[in-house]
């Protein structure tokens, strides 16, 4: 690689670093703009989107109810709430902020701070995030039952 190449990779780095911060602090803005709702799930209503299938046909919350009141929760500053709500959004926000960090060092540095994102590691990383977000809603659902929280409406 000449030297302009190189000139040009470092550019095009910072470029996308740039860029993976911009998208990653706009959705911790977001969330931030929200409150969190009560009882652990439903702030995603806030957004516009439809209430949860699951929870309208069993009582029982999706492995995904929570995630976004834990993530707002979370951007608020309000992280025993956000457990609570649903541990893969503590996580899913730990890991939005790492990407944020690292895509401003690497437009500030030129360095690939983002390597850490490697195409070859991504099933080990989305198996990491199954394995947690199932996790996460089996101790939701077991908690709810034991408190009497779940079936809701029943």
């Amino acid at each position: 690689m000449n030297r302009d190449e190189q000139s040009w990779s470092a550019v095009r780095r910072r470029w996308v670093g740039a860029l993976v911060a911009v998208c990653a602090f706009g959705v911790v803005a977001l969330l931030h703009t929200l409150i969190p709702a009560e009882g652990g799930m439903g702030t995603h209503r806030k957004l516009g989107l439809s209430p949860c299938g699951m929870v309208a046909r069993t009582g029982y919350p999706c492995p995904g109810c929570g995630v976004t009141t834990s993530m707002t929760s979370m951007a608020h500053g309000r992280i025993a709430y956000a457990a609570h709500c649903q541990i893969f959004g503590v996580v899913a926000m730990l890991s939005l902020v790492a990407m944020g960090i690292a895509g401003v060092m690497q437009a500030i540095r030129g360095r690939n701070f983002l390597k850490i994102v490697r195409i070859g590691l991504w099933k080990w990383y989305s198996l990491a995030g199954v394995v947690v977000l199932l996790m996460g809603w089996g101790l939701k659902v077991a908690l709810g039952v034991a408190d009497g929280t779940y079936p809701i409406g029943r």
